[in-house]
């Protein structure tokens, strides 16, 4: 499944640094029950969600996150850097 072919509404979880536009999203995951995870540069347990829409606002480059199946991950080395996927 392709972020931008889910459901616009749907949640993605992030840390308050990523949303707040304080750190890129570095990491994308796309959980066993369908949820999509967003994560940054450090490490945080302060969570908040957007919806796909927001997300995309936030971070346009997600429009170009390969075809992942749940369980998968999506990183990149550098905010210009390509998409991988495990």
């Amino acid at each position: 499944m392709k972020l931008i072919d889910d459901d616009s509404w749907k949640p993605l979880i992030a840390p308050m640094a990523v949303i707040e536009g304080k750190e890129p999203i570095m990491q994308v995951t796309l959980d066993e029950e369908g949820d999509w995870l967003a994560f940054g540069i450090t490490d945080s347990d302060d969570l908040d969600c957007v919806s796909l829409e927001e997300a995309l606002t936030l971070d346009p480059t997600l429009a170009t996150l390969p075809d992942m199946r749940f369980g998968q991950t999506a990183w990149r080395d550098a905010v210009d850097a390509e998409w991988y996927v495990e």
